[in-house]
Formats: structure tokens, C-alpha cells, sequence
């Protein structure tokens, strides 16, 4: 605090403290002008501290939330163990997703939308299951989350026999009941809603070139998916 702000010396605040502290009466009063600078520095610190204190407990509470997510990170990293695997092939998967997707009469054949469903898919059942829906894992690329064997073997023009769910429905029942429910989910999503989603969320953030030694195509971690699935404060 500058006290020539106020006009004051050390030695005027002194006398003031001096006649306040006194109970013998014999410490002269200051002048008026000087007593009303005292609380012009008192009222000036008041605001000051008031001020710091906002400050302050604005800051403890988002240390607080910062360590409640921490926690909350640490809790289900703790649950997690090894994933389960499904015994499925990513493209078994794709082929049922595809077939659901053809009868959808507005579904609109593009890559970019079918990997964000397939990604998006993949994500929300090891988030829930603790189970990876197949055994490719996906990779952070510059265009979001990719499967490349799906990406280059899959021909969305090809019509997908329905032999193809008959087979995954004896595999795996109820993996075949959630991609038809997937399908019908997400088929009228919009392509740039659902890739926007992926591309903002934790799991593709760390595994960005700049998080791994500059390089393209890292597996995007399983454990990092299902953190983000399971944390209500998830990116």
C-alpha cells in the first residue's frame, strides 16, 4: 500500500494507531483530515482483501474439481484390469453395421460417417461392458479416429448378404442386436456433429503427434476410452 496515495507519512499512521490503542486518554487526537485518510486506507484495503479473498476461493474451488476429477480418474483406473476380448473381427462388425445401414432408405454412403459410427460404437461398448467389440484397435489420424483395415477393405457400394448377421447372431447375440440398434441410432446423425465429437474427445487428444514424438496412426488407448466413457467430466 502507498500511504503518499493517501497523503499520509508512517509516522501520521503511527500516532493515529497510538491514539486508538490508548485507554489513558493523554495521546492528542489527529486532525480530522488525518483520520480521514485512515479510512480511506482502511476502506481501500477492505475492498483490496475482499477482492484477493473472491480471488482465492474461486481458485480452491477449481483445485477442488480438478482433484475431484483426478480422483474419480484414479477410482476407475483402478477398476479397469484387462479388457475382455470379444473374439469378433472388426470387420464381422462392419459388415452387420453396413447391412443395417442399407435398409435405412436416408442413410447416405460415406466413409467419413461410417467410422465415427464404428469408432463411436466401439468406444461406448468397451465403456460399458469393459469388452473391446473387436480386435483392431483405432488409431488417431488426421481425420479423427480410423480402423484402416475396415477403412480399405470395407466397399460401402457392395450389398452386405444377410448371412453375414446370421452368422454374428450365432457369434455373439447380443453384440449383433447392438450394432442393429447402432444403426438405427446413428444413421440420421449428421457427419460433421458426430466427427467433431471424436476429434474434441481425450482418448484422440493423447494420441496426437504432438503427445507421442510427432508421428501419425498411434493406437488410441482402450484405457483412455473408457475413461472418457465412464468420467461425467469427460472432453
Amino acid at each position: 500500500m502507498c500511504l503518499h496515495k493517501f497523503n499520509m507519512t508512517k509516522e501520521e499512521i503511527q500516532n493515529i494507531l497510538d491514539f486508538i490503542n490508548d485507554d489513558t486518554g493523554e495521546t492528542p487526537m489527529p486532525s480530522y483530515d488525518t483520520i480521514g485518510n485512515f479510512q480511506a486506507i482502511y476502506f481501500s484495503l477492505q475492498r483490496k482483501l475482499a477482492k484477493e479473498y473472491e480471488t482465492m476461493k474461486n481458485r480452491c474451488f477449481k483445485m477442488e474439481r480438478r482433484l475431484e476429477r483426478i480422483d474419480r480418474n484414479m477410482e476407475l483406473k483402478s477398476k479397469e484390469g484387462v479388457f475382455q476380448e470379444s473374439g469378433l473381427d472388426s470387420l464381422e462388425v462392419a459388415d452387420v453395421l453396413l447391412y443395417h445401414l442399407q435398409q435405412l432408405k436416408t442413410w447416405k454412403f460415406t466413409k467419413g460417417k461410417f467410422m465415427s459410427i464404428l469408432f463411436h460404437m466401439y468406444a461406448s461398448w468397451l465403456g460399458s461392458k469393459k469388452e473391446r467389440l473387436f480386435a483392431e484397435h483405432p488409431v488417431a489420424t488426421e481425420w479423427g479416429p480410423q480402423f484402416w483395415r475396415v477403412y480399405k477393405r470395407l466397399d460401402l457400394s457392395s450389398q452386405v448378404p444377410y448371412d453375414s448377421v446370421k452368422a454374428l447372431q450365432e457369434k455373439r447375440a447380443d453384440i449383433a442386436m447392438y450394432v442393429r440398434n447402432a444403426a438405427n441410432k446413428y444413421y440420421d446423425c449428421r457427419e460433421k456433429e458426430l466427427s467433431d465429437a471424436h476429434l474434441k474427445c481425450m482418448p484422440y487428444k493423447n494420441a496426437l503427434p504432438h503427445n507421442n514424438g510427432g508421428k501419425w496412426n498411434k493406437e488410441i488407448s482402450d484405457s483412455d476410452i473408457y475413461l472418457w466413457m465412464n468420467n461425467p467430466q469427460k472432453a
